[in-house]
């Protein structure tokens, strides 16, 4: 990991205990580097060490990618959308 995003994590888990609000749980945190489209991945940072880097993660309803796409949250809508008219089409 480069030295200035250790710096730049190191400085929010400090803000974070300074403040007394929150504890960082690195069992349940994950990790998302959002990038161009076009950006090889071999270029991208390596995860931090307890911290499990992922391409996709669900914030408040809404699936995230790291590369800027709403595929993952458009499919699961239309998922969920469709197995509830399946569910009133029963009921009718």
């Amino acid at each position: 990991m480069c030295r200035h995003c250790y710096g730049v994590r190191q400085h929010i888990v400090d803000w974070a205990h300074i403040n007394k609000l929150v504890v960082i749980y690195t069992i349940k945190a994950k990790e998302i580097v959002f990038h161009s489209a076009h950006l090889s991945t071999s270029l991208l940072q390596p995860p931090a060490r307890a911290i499990e880097q992922v391409k996709s993660a669900k914030l408040l309803g809404v699936y995230l990618t790291s590369a800027p796409s709403m595929d993952d949250h458009i499919n699961f809508v239309l998922h969920t959308v469709s197995q509830r008219f399946c569910l009133l089409y029963q009921l009718k």
